[in-house]
């Protein structure tokens, strides 16, 4: 299985019967069953060519045997195993709290500076997790603000921010 932000890449290599290399592999790719002419003879497939959910191999064949038998029903061609792209976690975003020097009788939140990047695209959500003095609060995830009843002088407040596309967290 692989994700978006990696290439994926066709290693086939065919050796005569004396052990040399051959040359002139012919490789084609199909995704999702349906063969791909676009990446014909190409070995290695770029990050982000392929999409999430989508189901890839390639087939391999030795040159000699392509110019004796093309796509013929004689044609000796090798099949990968089909791989399917997984979901890529969301990245990290930039956060800061608000305001940069709270007080008691001023509520805290976080705000989102730069939000994450998904590379499949999905929608992102956000969960929080709240520490006061270094110790775990009980807010529920969506909580991004702390009212001023929950806040006294002199307290340590921090946040571990969580993204999420629905299917992993970053």
């Amino acid at each position: 299985v692989e994700s978006l932000t990696d290439a994926i890449e066709a290693r086939a290599t065919y050796r005569d019967p004396d052990g040399r290399k051959e040359e002139g592999t012919v490789i084609r790719w199909t995704k999702d069953g349906v063969p791909q002419k676009a990446f014909d003879s190409q070995r290695t497939l770029l990050a982000g060519v392929a999409k999430k959910g989508e189901r890839w191999r390639f087939s391999a064949q030795s040159g000699v045997d392509f110019a004796l038998h093309r796509d013929g029903p004689k044609a000796r061609l090798f099949q990968s195993p089909e791989i399917e792209i997984a979901n890529t976690p969301p990245g990290p975003p930039t956060v800061a709290l608000s305001p940069e020097n709270p007080t008691a009788g001023t509520p805290l939140e976080i705000k989102i500076l730069t939000p994450s990047a998904d590379p499949d695209g999905d929608a992102i959500r956000y969960a929080y997790q709240w520490f006061k003095d270094r110790k775990p609060m009980a807010f529920p995830p969506d909580t991004a603000r702390i009212d001023t009843e929950h806040l006294r002088k002199n307290e340590l407040w921090s946040v571990i921010v969580t993204p999420s596309d629905g299917t992993d967290k970053g």
